[in-house]
């Protein structure tokens, strides 16, 4: 017999302290916020629906479509000290 979750299963929730905020991952998602006062709002919304909040986070993802793509190239500054120059395709996370 298959096991049905309830829509509304709240995931697992992380908040890390950063320099100017705060990193919260809930599930595999990562978001990032500069206000405490945002965060615990919004915290106590997921935590009363969190399919709403969850579509609504998804819906409004500002970086959403370009996830996993290689994004829009700047200029690769000049090598330092007999370092290789950077390729322009490179991912962001690998320079």
């Amino acid at each position: 017999m298959p096991i049905t979750l309830p829509v509304n299963m709240i995931r697992s929730i992380t908040i890390h302290p950063a320099l100017n905020g705060f990193v919260v991952t809930a599930g595999c998602h990562s978001l990032v916020f500069s206000n405490p006062c945002i965060l615990t709002a919004e915290l106590k919304q997921y935590l009363e629906n969190p399919e709403e909040v969850e579509q609504r986070y998804l819906k409004d993802a500002i970086n959403a479509n370009k996830l996993g793509k290689d994004l829009p190239g700047a200029p690769c500054p000049p090598p330092v000290c007999g370092e290789q120059p950077a390729q322009t395709t490179d991912r962001i996370y690998r320079r």
